[in-house]
């Protein structure tokens, strides 16, 4: 500790007092001659060991690195193992078990109950994706061994029990993963029952063996508008969202989802669903069911009331008066948005039309540019089989009317509603008839009043239930029952 202190002083230049450790300073002892003849060829893994103790026990500031608790405990694990002060199975334990809880943090969405539930196809890429850093630390039992420890602390689980070749369903995993923790010093034998107890007790409550009722794929599934109602509507169904990672503006209570895949799909370059399908493990021909919500903010027609603020998106940010009451940095950024919005749905479109048979819908604001688009138009020329579905949200109990056009192949869908036919209808839908003769409704999407803007729940911890991003953009059940119901 000592040596590794003197050093990292001699690079920051500091010859006393608190120490402000840097990257640099910790690269520039790796590299140097001296620290080689003083630390020896294992240098890396003592100097990083060192410098989590000094950053937790002597009280010097880590300044540019980003070193939770997990990586401050793993990397004093390896400096032990690395003085020979303890086995090498001490840091096998943490990093497998940091390698797992990243790819998971990365890769899956929690349940409910904050517990990662892995899928037996995620299990695979969890295997192929962690099976460089298992290799030199017990290949796939480390794996499964990591995931038993945490689901010893309730942090996942599998979903189903594992198949081993030739032999059916691995029912012992927990058990046999244990059992092997303790020969190869993971754990010590006393601590074998409560572990495997608490691994067991977390696969009891959040397993499922059965398989899925539906498959849903859910594109832009920032809203949660499937996942908001799926539950209640298809017991047993799974649906796996997908989105860039950042752009999810979900409240508390907007519903669950299965998994949730990061992705961007802007610059897909393959079949979308494809590579979709690939990484939520889910072959293309099993999904009962696609849903797309494509980039709407950017194609609104309510951005034309933003242009006197230069604040305006997609064709409305080109206009003369946006231009001039907007900044070129802000014109360059929402040009390339734009681009990659268009962009974003010519991919959806296109890998729609490579997978005729899988049952699809596409919503979007009736007056969005969506429906004017190119791209739009001719893929509506290329696939006379699919329909476009004018509805009200207002006849399925939104207190906004909205209206909406949904494109689909689900022929049997003839929107009804609370109106019949899934239109504004004053006296049947949410709106009412005024003195006037017009139609009013208790909310509006784009409010010009506070006594009109949508509701968005109630306030928990400086956050609301569901956002009026999610709100607005969200389905309603009513309307995704019939489209079911329909399939």
């Amino acid at each position: 500790m000592e040596a590794v202190e003197a050093q990292l002083r001699r690079a920051a230049n500091k010859e006393r007092g608190t120490l402000e450790i840097r990257k640099r300073h910790v690269d520039k002892v790796l590299h140097s001659q001296s620290a080689r003849k003083v630390l020896g060829r294992q240098r890396a893994d003592v100097v990083w060991g060192c410098v989590a103790e000094m950053v937790t026990t002597r009280g010097h500031t880590n300044k540019d690195m980003h070193l939770s608790d997990e990586n401050l405990a793993m990397l004093k694990a390896k400096a032990r193992v690395a003085l020979k002060i303890s086995p090498a199975a001490e840091a096998h334990v943490l990093e497998m078990t940091g390698a797992v809880r990243t790819w998971l943090l990365e890769n899956e969405e929690t349940n409910g109950e904050g517990v990662y539930v892995i899928r037996p196809g995620k299990l695979g890429q969890l295997k192929g994706a962690r099976k460089r850093t298992a290799s030199s630390r017990g290949g796939p039992n480390a794996i499964m061994a990591a995931i038993v420890l945490l689901g010893a602390e309730g942090v996942a689980t599998l979903m189903q029990a594992p198949n081993q070749k030739g032999k059916g369903r691995w029912t012992e995993w927990i058990k046999d993963a244990v059992h092997w923790m303790v020969e190869n010093g993971w754990i010590k034998a006393g601590e074998a029952e409560a572990i495997q107890g608490e691994a067991r007790e977390c696969e009891m409550e959040h397993a499922n063996e059965e398989e899925p009722t539906m498959r849903v794929l859910n594109l832009g599934e920032g809203w949660r508008s499937v996942g908001r109602h799926i539950e209640s509507l298809v017991p047993g169904a799974h649906v796996t969202g997908a989105d860039k990672r950042g752009f999810t503006y979900t409240g508390t209570e907007m519903g669950t989802i299965t998994a949730e895949i990061s992705h961007d799909w802007s610059t897909q370059s393959s079949d979308l669903i494809t590579a979709l399908s690939k990484k939520a493990a889910v072959a293309v021909g099993k999904w009962d069911l696609v849903t797309l919500e494509p980039e709407c903010t950017l194609l609104s027609a309510a951005n034309a009331m933003n242009q006197a603020t230069g604040s305006a998106h997609g064709k409305w940010a080109l206009t003369e008066q946006n231009k001039q009451n907007s900044t070129p940095q802000r014109l360059q950024i929402e040009a390339q948005k734009y681009l990659a919005a268009k962009e974003g749905i010519r991919i959806q479109l296109e890998s729609l039309e490579r997978h005729p048979s899988i049952p699809f819908i596409l919503e979007n604001p009736h007056k969005s540019e969506l429906w004017q688009l190119d791209v739009t138009l001719e893929a509506l020329r290329r696939n006379p089989g699919w329909i476009q579905r004018r509805i009200g949200r207002c006849a399925y109990g939104r207190e906004e009317q909205k209206g909406t056009i949904i494109l689909t192949n689900i022929r049997g869908w003839v929107p009804r509603g609370s109106t019949g036919n899934g239109r504004c209808l004053a006296g049947r839908c949410t709106g009412h008839k005024t003195p006037s003769g017009r139609t009013a409704h208790p909310n509006q999407t784009v409010a010009n009043s506070k006594e009109k803007r949508v509701d968005k729940g109630r306030k928990e911890g400086g956050r609301y239930e569901w956002t009026t991003k999610a709100v607005v953009n969200a389905l309603e059940r009513e309307l995704l029952k019939e489209i079911i119901e329909a399939l």
